[in-house]
């Protein structure tokens, strides 16, 4: 039996994009489907071969049962997304369940600009990430590399339909409207530090989305 595909990593990293590039591969993969807010154990793989699920993280470790894929986009766009969506502003309830479970397994109520909160929490919910111990690590930006995972787990892929694949699958799955702009300048300088290093620990230039030095 082949393993389960758990692609897992920060909220506002690509899993809606990687569920649905999945599943025009051809698996069965669920968005936060598994592994859901409302649900204080995961829910029946059933027939998934695979979940993406930010989500996920603190039920870890996996064991045996599933191939742990951390799916890692530029931090700064990350921050930028969870930035724009007002998703730590203060009085913000449009985006529960989800914010109570962030804040669940990472405090970041301790900072007073959302801005500051946004960072601090990637920062240690990326902590959490590491600590699971991943199988594979993937880039969103570069998404070929899922390909050899897949071969990996035993699934069989069309590779002469990867460059078609890349045309029908909208690379704005989950996109929302950025309400709030992200000033690096304004933030506290030791997260900015942080950050930047996570960039370019993950492979990414810090200054590719801003210059955040």
């Amino acid at each position: 039996m082949k393993k389960k595909l758990l692609v897992t990593g920060t909220g506002r990293c690509g899993t809606g994009f990687m569920a649905a590039l999945l599943n025009e591969l051809g698996l069965k993969a669920g968005h936060e489907a598994v592994f859901s807010p409302l649900a204080k154990v995961p829910l029946a793989w059933e027939d998934y071969d695979a979940d993406c699920s930010w989500l996920a993280v603190p039920f870890g470790p996996f064991g045996e049962f599933c191939h742990v894929m951390e799916l890692r986009r530029h931090p700064w766009k990350i921050i930028r997304s969870l930035v724009g969506i007002g998703f730590f502003r203060d009085g913000t309830e449009r985006h529960e369940p989800y914010l109570s479970y962030a804040l669940a397994h990472v405090r970041a109520n301790g900072l007073r600009a959302h801005e500051n909160r946004a960072a601090a929490w990637v920062l240690e919910w990326v902590k959490l990430v590491d600590d699971l111990k991943p199988d594979s690590v993937v880039q969103v930006e570069n998404p070929a590399h899922v390909l050899d995972v897949l071969k990996c787990l035993g699934h069989e892929v069309d590779l002469d339909a990867w460059t078609d694949l890349m045309f029908r699958v909208p690379d704005d799955v989950n996109t929302r409207p950025h309400r709030y702009p992200l000033k690096p300048y304004t933030m506290n300088r030791d997260l900015v530090k942080a950050v930047n290093r996570l960039c370019i620990r993950w492979g990414y230039d810090p200054a590719e989305v801003f210059d955040a030095t």
